[in-house]
């Protein structure tokens, strides 16, 4: 996914986010409301997966912050195998 791709994806999500903070933990609290078509989208992927969609969001948040670690280091890669596919070479930073 492109850098533009990641931040159209972010300037649609970014209106139905809401953080508060919990007074008594500090615990940052994100209620996430999706439009219609997103949630769709992203419990389609989490129905096959086999999961939840708060897995999936935990998931795509954690792979997130891997990303942002090789993305630190130049020259780091990443080769991605796909049975009857050619290998593609993802080089960092993207």
């Amino acid at each position: 996914m492109s850098n533009k791709a990641l931040q159209e994806a972010a300037e649609k999500i970014e209106p139905y986010i809401v953080e508060e903070v919990d007074a008594d933990t500090g615990l940052h609290i994100y209620k996430l409301s999706l439009p219609k078509p997103l949630y769709a989208e992203l419990q389609h992927l989490a129905d096959r997966e086999h999961i939840s969609l708060r897995e999936l969001l935990t998931r795509a948040a954690r792979l997130y912050l891997a990303l942002d670690v090789l993305a630190q280091e130049p020259g780091t890669y990443y080769t991605r195998h796909r049975p009857g596919k050619p290998d593609e070479i993802i080089i960092f930073p993207l």
